[in-house]
């Protein structure tokens, strides 16, 4: 009987989370709450940028439709959108209405940090570059930050944007390496390398350490690296499956996919609670990409359902749980959903 009450329970607040007020937001007023950045690719081919307000349900369009051919990256003070083109990035300026192009660029990531200029990191011909973009909109000239041996593979900016990751790998030897970039004009510093396969890190919140994982003997694990001490290790310890960290914006929480129940499914973990347990967070599967609410008081995390490709949101309980806590639905939409920021 219980299991049947919270069966009916859990359904109701799905069906009641699915009816999201669709409205179009001109820039005069901004929706408030928890806002989710997304974006939504039609059956026309196009990517629409959309930013759903979660306390409030509000669901807006803030760039032009039809605009995007490929998925966009949004800056972080969602002004600039950038997508990839045959040979090049494109870069557009929601408030002048014009885009910058960045020619033989493959793969750029957006600076978080929001003074003054809009910084991106970009990958061209297997090298790492800086680009910025000053508050009138002008392009600034690129400047190199890594061409070494190892091709640049990804590059992740700190918390605070003051430095980078640099994920490469060679194909000569077949090794891939960890890379600290300083900025200064220092080259970068080598943190690891490794014949197995390792995947994109993320920084913690404080931005001491990175948590990345890798592909070992036909699993994933999942390890921690201190950036000034060099000292880590393997935070999941089981054989499983254990992919795509990304930490709580307080630090006190891992959040991961995992295989550990025998499908993949959303886990948290905590980071401060000595031989904490995982928890699963959602009996749904989500896809590869996922959000943090920046709230302070609140864990609650975005992610999009594998199976129906819409939005959803849950969260980390206060205390262990027998069952996941309940994920409500953002977004009741046609086409391919991503979660963007």
């Amino acid at each position: 009987m219980l299991r049947l009450f919270l069966i009916l329970v859990v359904s109701v607040m799905l069906v009641c989370g699915a009816g999201a007020a669709l409205a179009i937001w001109m820039g005069s007023s901004v929706p408030t709450g928890w806002l989710v950045t997304y974006a939504n690719q039609t059956q026309s081919g196009y990517w629409t940028l959309r930013q759903i307000a979660v306390n409030r349900s509000m669901d807006v369009a803030f760039m032009p439709p039809d605009l995007f051919t490929n998925l966009p990256l949004i800056s972080p003070d969602s002004r600039y959108a950038l997508w990839r083109q045959p040979n090049r990035l494109s870069i557009y300026d929601s408030q002048l209405h014009r885009t910058h192009l960045l020619p033989a660029a493959y793969a750029a990531v957006w600076s978080p940090s929001l003074e003054g200029s809009a910084h991106l990191a970009f990958i061209q011909a297997g090298a790492l570059f800086q680009v910025d973009l000053a508050p009138d909109g002008t392009l600034g000239s690129p400047m190199l930050l890594a061409s070494e041996d190892y091709e640049t593979v990804a590059a992740i900016w700190s918390p605070d944007g003051g430095r980078l990751v640099i994920l490469g790998f060679s194909p000569a030897t077949g090794l891939y390496t960890l890379s600290l970039c300083t900025l200064d004009g220092a080259p970068p510093r080598q943190l690891l390398s490794s014949h197995s396969r390792v995947n994109p890190p993320a920084w913690s919140e404080d931005g001491r350490e990175i948590i990345y994982d890798v592909q070992e003997q036909g699993t994933r694990h999942l390890y921690r690296l201190n950036l000034d001490d060099r000292r880590g290790g393997m935070i999941v310890t089981e054989d499983d499956w254990n992919a795509y960290p990304i930490p709580s914006p307080d630090g006190s929480y891992l959040a991961y996919l995992s295989d550990t129940n025998g499908f993949v499914s959303l886990y948290s973990l905590s980071m401060t609670e000595r031989g904490a347990q995982p928890q699963i967070l959602t009996l749904l599967t989500p896809d590869v990409g996922y959000v943090w609410s920046p709230e302070a008081t609140r864990r609650r995390i975005a992610f999009i359902n594998a199976a129906d490709n819409d939005l959803y949101w849950t969260a980390v309980p206060n205390f262990p749980m027998a069952i996941p806590f309940p994920s409500f639905r953002l977004t009741d939409n046609d086409g391919y959903n991503v979660i963007l920021k």
